[in-house]
Formats: structure tokens, C-alpha cells, sequence
């Protein structure tokens, strides 16, 4: 198991904190974990995944959902969407639109586009 470090809380209770399938107990010492969202992914995204694939861009659930979790951007968007943008390659990024729910990521769609246009800086 490994140790965490920086641990927070109430040192008087004794709490124990879940990370995936493990249980941490140290020291009386507690840190609160944020437990990672579902992400569910609408029928338009797999409706553009297939158009894409067709257009000769392969792209699975599995990348879009890393593209959220690691992206080189967040923006907001339009009707409070966040947009997640990871760069393709020199001249391209892929922009993956989503929103954000208490208990879950909603993607609603990905579009590919010329890095000029997105990054500014």
C-alpha cells in the first residue's frame, strides 16, 4: 500500500478514507478523497464518433474520457458546457464538449480543429 502524504483533519477522530477499492487508515489522520465521476456519453457523441471514423479520425470512449481527465485546456462554454481540448498533433486539437453534473460528466460531443483558431497563446 502506498503512503499518502499531507494528510488533513480532525486528529481527535479516527476516520477511515476510501480511494478505488482500498482502505486508508493513518495515524488518525484523514484526508478527503473526491471520488471520480461517472462519465456517460450521449448519443450525438457516438453519432460523431462514427463520422469521424468515417472521415478517417479513429477516436474510442476510452481517449475522449482521457482527453476530460488530461486535457491541456478547459473553457467554458455555452449553457454552462465545459470544453476539454488536447492537442492532435502540430496543427490540430480535438475539443471534447461536456457538463458537469453533482454525480456525473456528460459528454455531448467532439470535434476536431486547427490549433490557430483555439490556442491563442
Amino acid at each position: 500500500m502506498k503512503i499518502l502524504q499531507g494528510f488533513s483533519g480532525d486528529k481527535n477522530k479516527s476516520r477511515q478514507t476510501y480511494q478505488g477499492s482500498c482502505i486508508l487508515l493513518c495515524y488518525n489522520y484523514t484526508k478527503q478523497v473526491t471520488m471520480p465521476k461517472n462519465i456517460k456519453h450521449s448519443n450525438h457523441l457516438l453519432l460523431k464518433i462514427e463520422l469521424l471514423k468515417a472521415h478517417g479520425l479513429e477516436l474510442s470512449k476510452e481517449k475522449i474520457d482521457d482527453i476530460i481527465r488530461f486535457s491541456d485546456k478547459i473553457e467554458k462554454g455555452h449553457k454552462g458546457r465545459l470544453i476539454a481540448q488536447k492537442r492532435l498533433d502540430d496543427e490540430h486539437v480535438l475539443r471534447v464538449v461536456y457538463e458537469e453534473h453533482e454525480d456525473k460528466i456528460l459528454v455531448i460531443t467532439v470535434y476536431p480543429g486547427r490549433k490557430i483558431r483555439y490556442e491563442k497563446d
